[in-house]
């Protein structure tokens, strides 16, 4: 039992032997009423009492709750996904603990590409990575070689002035 519970019976409890005793004293009635009335007025002010001390709490509640969640989307924003999740999960929204896991996994995922290249789509750059870096020009020819190679390749309009430049550079080793 509550302690408003508790308060209210004890109320009416004094009321009743109150009024008992008033009678029992012969009084012709207005004692009586008094005593009703007062009890009434207490049960009135204490349960006013209790209901603003509740939605006080409520308040401040539901205030910490705001607060909190507020925290989690900082804490989101600053990457610091496990602490998000945490908070999101003492708020009881599973929901968002899982959204921000998701995020949380994405973040450590290897992204690949598998566009499917034909012909003209490859860029100056792809084949100057694929050229100098990866070398299809092969590994046994001799500078020169690699160098005539590129020119041919600049010739064609497959590469430009500075990209010639910058692989022979490379060839080179300068």
């Amino acid at each position: 039992m509550h302690l408003y519970d508790t308060a209210v019976i004890g109320i009416w409890l004094v009321v009743v032997y109150a009024i008992w005793a008033a009678t029992e004293a012969g009084d012709p009635g207005v004692g009586q009423l008094f005593f009703f009335i007062v009890g009434f007025v207490l049960t009135f002010v204490l349960r006013k009492l209790k209901f603003g001390h509740t939605i006080g709490l409520e308040k401040k509640e539901q205030q910490l709750r705001d607060s909190m969640k507020e925290q989690a989307e900082v804490r989101e924003m600053a990457r610091d996904y496990d602490s998000a999740i945490e908070i999101w999960e003492r708020l009881g929204e599973i929901g968002e603990a899982a959204r921000v896991r998701k995020l949380k996994g994405e973040q450590n995922a290897v992204k690949v590409d598998q566009t499917v290249v034909q012909g003209d789509q490859i860029t100056k750059t792809e084949i100057k990575d694929s050229v100098l870096n990866r070398s299809n020009i092969g590994d046994n020819d001799d500078k020169v070689t690699k160098i005539e190679k590129i020119s041919e390749m600049k010739d064609k309009g497959i590469i430009d002035d500075d990209e010639f430049k910058q692989m022979k550079k490379e060839i080179l080793g300068k």
